[in-house]
């Protein structure tokens, strides 16, 4: 492809018939021109480089004159990313040969480049690429080298620049550029001398005849050489003789509309120069030239205009100043925004959200981070609170998590900015209640965004922020109060429920960002709690502080809900006990308790300002948690123990759809965990087997703060619920953000309802019955034309009609209810057993050698039963069977045997293996399987640790050696009745075809406990003849082979018991492979009699067991084989059977002979 594209590259060109080609056989040189115009970049550098390597190896003149000479004609090429690499390359081998003549070179450019009378528009464009490249390439050349000798090129060079400017507008901007580069290297005698006279035209044009160009190359003279120039140089033509002078703005408006194409707007390279120069004058200049420039000039003209213009703000946002962004961000620039992002088909749609998108990383590049929050204010207050609503984007949430520095000024203005409840402080009176929510939810929001993205934000900012939600969601200000911050002013226009239901809902979600974190100066240890201020203080408990501060103004604020005396003296109580908490000093173990019972304590105060009834009863219960646990010796053995009282306590907390009280959870667990007793966690185990309506119990306790905490989803980050959890707060948010009328909403999904109603035959046959006689029947209903007469129908019946009607929808709309409540129960019984099924990871990871850890076993293995089939549980199962495998059975440390109970422990083996064999999956088999090796590990697992022994000799150690490691590889297993409950297992599989057993629950036993696996070979061997089909046949072949390669204490007395078995099985087969009883395949019966030589060889190593051997019944069965059908039909068994006579032949003789 590459070549015939060349070719045809090359015939697409006229050649002179004057050219002399050259020709040259270096053929590695000639390889490295094909990857010049690779769109790598590296692997162009890399071809230049190779080049200029072999030129200087071979140092062949005729090399690098053809070299040369292709790269010139490479300039004009059109392909991808040529021009860039041969332009490159020419540069460079111009610098590295100084006998190439640059003056041949540039008329090698105007011979091979030139625009012939026969070129097409492509053909002509690349040519006068070709040529600018070139010329760009000489003068790069001429820069380097800086010889007097180049001054007539420098001139060829500028007269070609400035012809190509004026030939097509395409090269316009381009060449003008490179005309201001070559200008950065030119000295003014040589200026004046060579460049001037050319440039002339440019210079002088003047504000009525001058284009873009001229402007951009005018400027740049007047910075050179302003010194060298007379003042009255530019005023002549250019009415000032500062060309960007005030006075100019209104021509420069004229020329600067023009900068852009209708074709392809885009924005021109002199905005950068003259944005330069206006961001560093004074503020009231810049604002003249952005007010006559951009808001009179693009923003009122054509669509290309309004898209250079909000492509400027890309331009600014890197330099702005803190006085200039309210300037840049001017009401019609921001409203253009909005407007555009109204509907897709609005013609500066896309160009829109590309600005949007781009803008925020543009602003980040500013040095001065306060420009953040001025920019925020410019788009609120001259756009609208729900700018990234209306624009579909998330501009100033994005903007708002950037926000690192004067994060407490910002603050500060978002409080009274929510104390005005607008922006104009003047305009308090005639203000739109529904405007004044919407400012509200904006600020609120705002408050969450700065302490969710800046985990390093002072102490007294994330309280400033956590007190201020706090007060407007729970109290209400009746009065101003001087000592109190949030209290110096009270709100003109009051606090309605909706904004404090807002209010509630982001503290709950800050104090669930204040959990997240962490200061490093403490986190030293492994155990730490979030939410902790830099003194050690949980920032909850500092609420709690800031909360009691409130109850005692009564005069200043009162509470939203009030509170009966019971919860005034629970909440006494509550801050009593947490004072005594943080103030307990002791052990590590001591500490942490008392940390988490302080956040336990501090967090469930703070449900006393959202619900106080149900509040009060856990605080409580809670106090009477905490006394019965600083006592060692448990009085009443009818009460409860403490834990169990606990474990209840915070398995309600994980029913409540607060994520904020699950966090808690999280954190106070772990410290109780040593401390729960059987009967605890039992609670914890009937909590994750419990089914549906079990479940639904315990979540009616978590209904009533609902409606107040149900907007918490939106901080659920738990894996396990963020696909429902996430959907529905984002619905939430918007709704918040926006200040929505709650009824509204409720109203449209009635309406819906009402209008998605499927009508279906049971509802059409309870409309005919509450019509009856004057329902239609479907089969007339073409025939029946005529109406019920209103006028003259009996009213009474009408009124029947209706109620009968009316009854008929009223059931429909409640099973759909009852049927959505039912979905939506399921929905919370499953993420109710994820978050239990967290606490059992805990307690699995803690105390792995707790034996409690072993009742877990068959409930999980339930959960994975129940959940694997259905298909809206597959996460509750993945979570459920990745705790069972990957945490419970993967376990290297097991209980002391001291602590076990045995008998239970191998009953419940007989249970997992009873329930292998009722298997609706092989999977599940493997599930039980992993149980099962467990198990077992742990009967065989942690002896007793034991006194140190007396010391004892090497020959006293050698003969208690083979004992105590016998001992040690058992351990309390009961091999018998283990083995026994295997074998039985394994007879139901290979007797019975319908067995929902699996080879795997077998397998896994003879890899892990070789000694176990021993005693399942006699009748392994039997099966190898009984066996009810080829596959379990080949099984038990398999698992003899694995039991063979294990080695075990006292192997040669398993040898000799199960020598005679072995031999009489494998002649008995072999001597059957005529008949039509032997079903084997010839693969199968191969390894048959690899199995046969294994166990030969195996019974040959241990001398007491070969002297006992005798081989003739079975060498005489494998003659027989020979002679078999199945013998015949496969070379490779017939070789190994005789391979296989052959070593039993050798050692038959081995043994005569030791005999």
């Amino acid at each position: 492809t590459n070549k015939k594209f060349k070719m045809a590259e090359e015939s697409s060109k006229e050649v002179p018939s004057n050219e002399t080609r050259i020709k040259i056989d270096n053929k590695k040189l000639m390889d490295q021109f094909w990857s010049l115009v690779s769109l790598d970049e590296g692997v162009r550098i890399e071809s230049i480089k190779n080049i200029l390597e072999e030129l200087n190896n071979t140092n062949n003149k005729k090399e690098i004159e053809y070299t040369v000479q292709r790269l010139v004609k490479g300039l004009s090429s059109g392909r991808k990313a040529a021009r860039q690499g041969y332009a490159t390359a020419l540069t460079h081998v111009l610098l590295c040969f100084d006998q190439i003549n640059l003056a041949e070179v540039f008329e090698m450019m105007e011979k091979f480049n030139s625009v012939k009378s026969s070129f097409k528009g492509q053909e002509e464009r690349d040519a006068y690429f070709g040529q600018l490249f070139g010329v760009l390439c000489l003068n790069q050349v001429i820069n380097k080298k800086k010889f007097d000798s180049f001054n007539d090129i420098s001139k060829k060079i500028m007269e070609k620049l400035c012809y190509l400017m004026k030939k097509k507008s395409y090269l316009r901007e381009v060449v003008a550029n490179s005309i201001c580069d070559i200008l950065n290297h030119t000295e003014f005698q040589f200026f004046e001398s060579n460049y001037k006279p050319l440039l002339e035209s440019s210079l002088m044009s003047g504000w009525k005849s001058c284009t873009v160009e001229d402007v951009m190359i005018t400027l740049k003279v007047k910075s050179l050489y302003q010194d060298s120039l007379p003042d009255t140089y530019f005023s002549e033509h250019w009415n000032k003789s500062t060309l960007l002078h005030t006075k100019n703005l209104e021509p420069l408006s004229q020329v600067l509309r023009e900068s852009t194409e209708i074709s392809h707007p885009r924005v021109h390279l002199i905005w950068d120069v003259i944005l330069d120069h206006f961001l560093a004058v004074d503020i009231s200049k810049f604002q003249k030239f952005w007010k006559i420039i951009v808001e009179d000039g693009l923003m009122a003209s054509t669509h290309e205009r309004k898209f250079l213009a909000i492509s400027l703000l890309l331009k600014v946002s890197p330099k702005l100043t803190i006085e200039q962004v309210p300037v840049v961000f001017c009401e019609p620039i921001i409203r253009c925004l909005i407007n555009s992002r109204y509907s897709n088909e609005n013609y500066l749609f896309k160009a829109v959200r590309d600005v949007l998108q781009k803008l925020q990383v543009q602003i980040m590049k500013n040095p001065n981070e306060e420009v953040i929050p001025c920019i925020i204010k410019a788009l609120v207050s001259k756009g609208h609170f729900l700018f990234d609503s209306m624009t579909q984007t998330k501009t100033i949430e994005e903007l708002a998590c950037k926000i690192k520095t004067n994060v407490a000024v910002y603050t500060l203005w978002l409080q009274e900015l929510f104390v005005r409840g607008t922006l104009d402080d003047q305009q308090q009176d005639n203000v739109n209640p529904k405007n004044i929510v919407m400012c509200r939810a904006f600020v609120v929001y705002q408050m969450l965004l700065l302490v969710r993205s800046n985990k390093s934000l002072e102490d007294d900012v994330v309280l400033s922020i956590a007190t201020f939600l706090f007060l407007h969601g729970h109290f209400t200000i009746i009065k101003k109060c001087k000592h109190e911050l949030h209290l110096k002013v009270v709100p003109k226009h009051s606090v309605d429920e909706f904004t404090q239901g807002m209010c509630k809902h982001r503290f709950t979600s800050v104090l669930v960002e204040l959990n997240n974190h962490y200061h490093q100066q403490l986190t030293s240890s492994k155990d730490v709690f979030g939410g902790v201020a830099k003194d050690g203080e949980f920032f909850v408990t500092k609420i709690i502080s800031y909360a009691k501060k409130l109850l005692d103004l009564q005069k200043y604020v009162v509470l939203s809900k009030a509170w009966l005396p019971k919860t005034y003296e629970t909440f006494s109580n509550s801050i009593e006990l947490i004072n005594i908490v943080n103030g307990e000093k002791g052990e590590k173990d001591n500490a942490m308790k008392a940390k988490s019972t302080e956040m336990l304590f501090a967090h469930s105060t703070l449900q006393l300002f959202s619900d106080h009834e149900e509040a009060v009863d856990t605080l409580m219960d809670l106090h009477s948690c905490y006394k019965k646990s600083q006592i060692k010796k448990k009085k009443n053995a009818k009460e409860p123990h403490w834990t169990e009282v606990l474990t209840e306590i915070l398995l309600g907390f994980l029913a409540q759809s607060s994520y904020l009280m699950r966090q808690v959870v999280d954190a106070v667990f772990p410290t109780i965990v040593p401390y729960i007793t059987q009967e605890a966690f039992n609670i914890l185990v009937d909590a994750v087997k419990s089914k549906p309506n079990q479940a639904s119990d315990m979540l009616e306790g978590g209904k009533e703060n609902e409606k107040d905490e149900e907007n918490e989803k939106d901080e659920e980050n738990d894996d396990e619920e963020v696909d429902d959890e996430k959907k529905s707060e984002e619905k939430e948010d918007d709704n918040e953000k926006n200040g929505d009328d709650v009824e509204d909403s409720e109203n449209s999904d009635s309406e819906n309802d009402d209008e998605n109603i499927e009508i279906d035959e049971k509802l059409r046959a309870d409309v005919k019955t509450a019509l009856g006689d004057f329902a239609v029947n479907d089969e007339n209903d073409e025939d029946e034309e005529e109406d019920i007469d209103m006028d003259t129908c009996d009213p009474k019946l009408l009124d029947c009609m209706d109620q009968a009607l009316a009854a008929v929808f009223r059931s429909r709309k409640q099973k759909e209810v009852e049927k959505k409540e039912k979905k939506e129960l399921k929905k919370s019984v499953i993420h109710f057993k994820l978050r239990v099924l967290d606490l059992i990871e805990i307690f699995i990871k803690k105390q792995a050698k707790d034996p409690k850890v072993l009742d877990l076993v068959e409930p999980l293995l339930e959960l994975i039963r129940v959940s694997q089939s259905h298909t809206d549980e597959q996460y509750l199962f993945e979570r459920t069977l990745g705790i069972f495998k990957n945490k419970l059975c993967s376990l290297h440390e097991y209980p002391l045997h001291s602590s076990l109970d045995i008998k239970s422990i191998h009953d419940r083996i007989e249970r997992l293996v009873v329930a292998a064999k009722s298997a609706s999956s092989a999977l599940f088999v493997t599930y039980v399987t992993y149980a099962v090796v467990y198990l077992i590990r742990v009967l065989r697992g942690n002896s007793d640790i034991k006194e140190p022994s007396p010391i004892i000799t090497r020959s006293q150690r050698k003969k208690k050696g083979n004992k105590e490691e016998k001992i040690q590889q058992t351990g309390v297993v009961d091999e018998e009745r283990l083995v026994k409950c295997l074998n039985d297992a394994m007879a139901e599989f290979m007797t019975k075809r319908s067995s929902h057993l699996q080879p795997v629950l077998f397998v896994e036993v003879i890899q892990r406990f070789p000694e176990i696996g021993w005693k399942f070979t006699e009748n392994l061997f039997q099966f190898l003849y009984k066996g009810c089909n080829n596959f379990r046949k080949v099984k038990a072949c398999e698992m003899l082979k694995m039991i063979f390669s294990k080695k075990v204490f006292d192997m040669e007395n398993h040898l000799l018991n199960i020598r005679n078995d072995g031999l009489e099985i494998f002649t008995k087969i072999f001597n059957e492979s005529q008949g039509d009883s032997c079903t084997l395949k010839a693969k199968q019966f191969q390894d048959l009699l690899r199995l046969a030589d294994l166990f030969i060889k195996l019974l040959a190593k241990h001398p007491k067991v070969k002297a006992q051997l005798d081989l003739k019944d079975l060498q005489q069965s494998l003659n027989v084989v020979l002679e078999s059908p199945i013998a015949k039909r496969s070379n490779s068994l017939t070789a190994y059977c005789n391979v296989f006579l052959k070593s039993l032949k050798n050692i038959s003789s081995s043994i005569e002979s030791n005999a």
